[in-house]
């Protein structure tokens, strides 16, 4: 499950950029609650990737607004952006997007991850161990480019926006200032079970964690207790 300590962080994070009085392109900061962001918790986890980066690609693809209603110039709208073309494969179009919650929408989000990352799930649904930050962040904005971090985009795509030639410099972009930098939280989903041992980021699972030593003192105890008393009952006996 997603961490609620992550979540409380994410929570924190879009409060104080309103408070901060953040907006792009005159779009305030959304004011999501915390059941809204345990909802963004629940997709992560249905498809078994860190909520940390959904919430840094949402973070971005919004421009830090979190706004369901942002649209930009060419009628990209809401939380991760979706294009006109792209809203109708859904059955919506960008004003009526534009017209929902924050919750409302994320079940637009999901509806766009289950059918963009099919062909990358397992049988149980869930990414791949290969599966990191950066195709998530393609999942989304260049769907023909996860899992290759090097792929070069095409001439009318790096112009429309800033030059960027490549995933990795998309990537890069993206987490210029996100609710989870890159030093705390890894973009490689190998590198973030082995610092925070499962996807909720609470070390449960951490491998580093030595989980046979309560098993083994509890049972090494009984067995220890069984023996004095049968020595004492036999000797009592005797």
């Amino acid at each position: 499950m997603a961490s609620q300590k992550s979540l409380d962080t994410l929570y924190n994070y879009i409060q104080t950029k309103r408070s901060n009085g953040h907006s792009y392109l005159g779009y305030p900061v959304y004011d999501t609650s915390r059941n809204d962001l345990k909802k963004l918790g629940q997709i992560a986890d249905k498809y078994g990737f860190p909520v940390e980066w959904l919430a840094n690609l949402i973070n971005h693809e919004s421009a830090g607004t979190w706004n369901p209603a942002i649209r930009n110039s060419i009628g990209a709208t809401g939380l991760i952006q979706f294009l006109p073309s792209t809203a109708s494969n859904y059955g919506v179009n960008p004003t009526q997007l534009a017209q929902m919650s924050f919750s409302q929408q994320l079940d637009y989000v999901d509806k766009y991850l289950e059918r963009n990352l099919k062909r990358v799930l397992d049988e149980k649904g869930k990414v791949p161990n290969t599966f990191n930050q950066t195709d998530l962040f393609m999942t989304i904005f260049y769907p023909v480019a996860v899992g290759n971090p090097n792929y070069s985009f095409p001439p009318n795509v790096q112009n429309a926006n800033g030059g960027i030639r490549t995933p990795t410099e998309y990537t890069i972009k993206a987490l210029r200032n996100p609710p989870f930098p890159l030093e705390s939280y890894p973009s490689s989903y190998k590198d973030f079970l082995q610092r925070f041992g499962n996807i909720s980021g609470d070390g449960f699972l951490n491998p580093n964690r030595k989980w046979w030593v309560v098993p083994t003192i509890v049972v090494t105890f009984g067995v220890i207790t069984t023996m004095i008393v049968y020595l004492y009952k036999k000797r009592k006996n005797g």
